[in-house]
């Protein structure tokens, strides 16, 4: 009979086979430990990129201006953002921020223009990306998509929302 099957926590793990005697039954670490683990994984990930500009360019409100979700940001070989980042582009800087499930070690980001300085366009395997330095003096580079970088440069140079 299965753990399941018997009432029983589903959580347990049955060692001995054909023993349904309560001694034979060990927990299961994984489903009680799943949220930690995810919140060391969120924060440890931050530790590449993010915690440095975090530092200094962290926002306590979502920047005002146009909303870009589901975006992908790359800082680094291990921050890398797929499709969980938002960017708000507005007339006084860049704000940045991920889904909540990842938001552990990653508090909302808002960059004045000042900060955000466009580098260079490269070709890569699957597209464009375009590099910005973050932060003055540089304390990260970004690459972001084609769609990011146009509203970046129409809001900097005026003509944008």
């Amino acid at each position: 009979m299965a753990p399941s099957e018997s009432g029983a926590n589903p959580t347990l793990i049955k060692i001995l086979p054909g023993n349904d005697s309560p001694d034979h039954f060990i927990l299961s670490p994984f489903p009680h430990h799943l949220p930690g683990i995810w919140c060391l994984r969120c924060k440890i990930i931050s530790l590449f990129g993010w915690k440095q500009l975090a530092s200094r360019h962290t926002a306590f409100l979502p920047a005002e201006g146009e909303h870009l979700a589901g975006q992908s940001l790359h800082l680094s070989l291990l921050g890398n953002y797929k499709g969980c980042i938002t960017f708000h582009v507005s007339k006084s800087g860049l704000g940045i921020s991920v889904m909540r499930i990842f938001a552990v070690g990653h508090p909302p980001l808002f960059l004045p223009w000042s900060a955000v300085r466009y580098l260079k366009e490269h070709q890569a395997f699957l597209g464009q990306k375009y590099f910005y330095d973050l932060g003055t003096p540089r304390v990260r580079r970004m690459a972001v998509s084609p769609e990011v970088h146009r509203v970046i440069q129409q809001t900097q140079s005026g003509t944008g929302s």
